[in-house]
């Protein structure tokens, strides 16, 4: 398979959409072949099979392609497609974002919309008087202490009230967390971050710092950063121990 260069742009976007449209998407990386050379397949293979078990994916992962490469396109449909069953997700692009205290407070308005419309409070409210009928002390203490971080406001516009994005970010996860019965991803796709205003790798570490020190919640927060320039990308790795790096071809 080598594919045709002769394309354009919304004959491979239709292609795309007929793809990901298929129910199975155990056969997504067959499924590719319709409209990838064969060394995009190779390059994407890897990349696929960690989303199949989201509990081995990193913390903190790299992919790079320029604009025409689609990867930022087939991020998103992976990540929509595997979250059917698999994990969360939420998209931040660079447009919503002018400094560093804009991307911690719009990760926190995507995160906060997010469980507000998969654990509507009518449903955790539920959750926590059942606690209560329990009798276990435990569980009571632990409904009581979100109800009480709920009425002091845990969407974006709280974050200030918290000493740091981390504890607010805690407190969110331990809220909802009453919600589910087992260990559960939350992908944070960052694209584009090589145009990023006013970040640079510091803020990539202490998202992977962020990632590695929360407790207590069965959420599990995992970034992912796409770059259009390889250069720039390595130079934002900086010094990260074996970073997961996919890296996709030109078409």
């Amino acid at each position: 398979m080598n594919g045709d260069n002769s394309q354009d742009g919304s004959e491979i976007n239709e292609e795309y959409n007929n793809t990901f449209d298929n129910d199975n998407i155990n056969n997504i990386p067959d499924l590719l072949n319709i409209t990838y050379r064969q060394e995009q397949i190779l390059q994407l293979t890897s990349f696929l099979d960690l989303y199949n078990l989201p509990q081995t994916m990193p913390s903190v992962q790299f992919i790079n392609g320029p604009k025409s490469s689609g990867v930022n396109y087939v991020m998103r449909q992976v990540l929509q497609h595997y979250s059917q069953t698999c994990y969360e997700y939420i998209v931040v692009k660079k447009g919503s974002v002018i400094d560093h205290k804009s991307l911690m407070r719009e990760i926190g308005r995507k995160l906060y919309t997010l469980f507000a419309k998969k654990y509507p409070e009518d449903e955790i409210n539920d959750s926590e008087d059942l606690s209560y009928e329990k009798g276990s002390e435990e569980m009571s203490a632990l409904a009581f202490a979100k109800i009480k971080n709920i009425k002091s406001g845990l969407d974006s516009r709280a974050i200030e009230t918290f000493s740091s994005f981390k504890d607010y970010l805690q407190n969110l996860l331990l809220y909802y967390d009453i919600n589910i019965d087992s260990p559960t991803s939350i992908y944070i796709f960052l694209q584009e971050f090589d145009d990023y205003p006013l970040l640079d790798f510091n803020t990539i570490f202490r998202f992977s710092k962020i990632s590695e020190s929360l407790h207590g919640s069965k959420f599990q927060i995992k970034f992912i950063f796409s770059f259009k320039e390889n250069s720039v990308m390595k130079q934002y790795i900086g010094g990260m121990v074996n970073p997961v790096i996919t890296q996709f071809p030109r078409y």
